[in-house]
């Protein structure tokens, strides 16, 4: 419900509040209260090029879930990546980019990520 209200404000509004988290410990406390709260359940990304995609971001950045974050990479993936396409997100992190790519690029059945982990061990991870 949460994810719902607030993706549907504009993206300024949401990269607003982002900003102004930095300028008051007030800001701060609000806005980390309701990123926390959209953090690691899964939800559907309510804004970008991800739009209806079911997502988790983890411990990450909430402005995935949101859709927010990136726009112009998002926008540079889709335009870019066409049906049949390979894309490496190398350092992925949670995968979003990766998600975002595989949709552009026709994945329907399986698409992967490969993230160095701590150490530098390498694990890779497949949906």
């Amino acid at each position: 419900m949460l994810t719902k209200v607030i993706g549907r404000l504009p993206r300024s509004w949401i990269k607003a509040a982002s900003r102004a988290r930095w300028r008051s410990r007030l800001w701060a406390w609000g806005f980390d209260l309701v990123a926390n709260r959209l953090r690691g359940r899964d939800g559907i990304v309510q804004q970008g090029v991800g739009k209806d995609l079911r997502f988790n971001a983890g411990r990450s950045n909430a402005g995935y879930l949101l859709g927010t974050s990136d726009p112009d990479l998002q926008v540079a993936l889709a335009v870019c990546l066409s049906e049949g396409m390979t894309f490496h997100d190398v350092g992925a992190n949670v995968g979003f980019f990766s998600m975002i790519a595989a949709r552009g690029s026709g994945a329907r059945e399986e698409s992967g990520a490969t993230l160095l982990a701590p150490r530098g061990k390498m694990g890779i991870a497949a949906g």
